[in-house]
């Protein structure tokens, strides 16, 4: 979902989001899988509600930006 905002607000640069975004989820994946055994379940929730809210964050100010964007255009 990221990399779709993200080259949807930058569409010159899709191929270095898409670059960036697959080196970013693979040190991601390996550092949850390495970390997991030492994660109580607290600890876990806490983490994906940190990065779910980011998520929301950051799409809702793409979409923003996207639509003020469109407006200036016309």
């Amino acid at each position: 979902f990221r990399t779709v905002m993200s080259s949807m607000v930058m569409p010159t640069k899709r191929q270095q989001i898409f670059g960036v975004s697959r080196c970013f989820h693979g040190m991601a994946t390996s550092a949850l899988f390495f970390g997991a055994s030492g994660l109580s379940i607290y600890s876990f929730v806490g983490i994906l509600t940190i990065f779910l809210s980011e998520l929301l964050s950051i799409s809702t100010l793409a979409l923003i930006w996207r639509k003020k964007r469109g407006r200036r255009r016309r």
